[in-house]
């Protein structure tokens, strides 16, 4: 990421909820996995961290990967504070958010977890409760249900 916090359009489409733009410039040729250098979230990751589901899908089915990796370093383009940012794996960002189905969704697409991921699931649960109705996270039991099946898909 630049200076000027570059980023591609499907990037910025992502995280919004802009599906039928998603799906144009997918149709177009924008690469699912399309990001300007590897520290930066793929569109998956951020739309796992909104806990997406049809945007989700779109991309899976368009060939992202749900085990790329970012690094750790501040990736924040998608709306609200950075209670939304991903968390390095599209897994990881959807059990950050605690986005139950979404996780449920990349582990059926090959996602596994590691020990991290399993991080961010109590890190976001640790978290207090946002006040911005448009932030959307988890229930507490919804963390529950994540660190139980992150648990019983074992190691990595």
């Amino acid at each position: 990421m630049g200076e000027h916090r570059e980023t591609t359009a499907l990037r910025y489409a992502a995280p919004r909820g802009m599906t039928a733009m998603a799906q144009r410039l997918l149709a177009a040729g924008a690469q699912p996995d399309g990001r300007l250098d590897e520290g930066q979230a793929t569109p998956l990751m951020l739309a796992s961290a909104q806990g997406d589901l049809d945007m989700m899908r779109l991309l899976l089915d368009r060939g992202a990967s749900p085990r790329s990796v970012a690094s750790r370093r501040a990736d924040i383009i998608a709306p609200g504070p950075p209670a939304g940012t991903p968390d390095g794996t599209p897994l990881a960002s959807a059990a950050h958010g605690g986005h139950l189905e979404a996780v449920r969704l990349l582990l059926e697409h090959g996602a596994r977890p590691d020990p991290e991921t399993r991080e961010a699931a109590v890190r976001g649960a640790r978290k207090p409760r946002p006040r911005d109705p448009g932030i959307r996270r988890g229930t507490p039991e919804d963390y529950r249900a994540i660190q139980e099946l992150l648990e019983r898909e074992g190691p990595a």
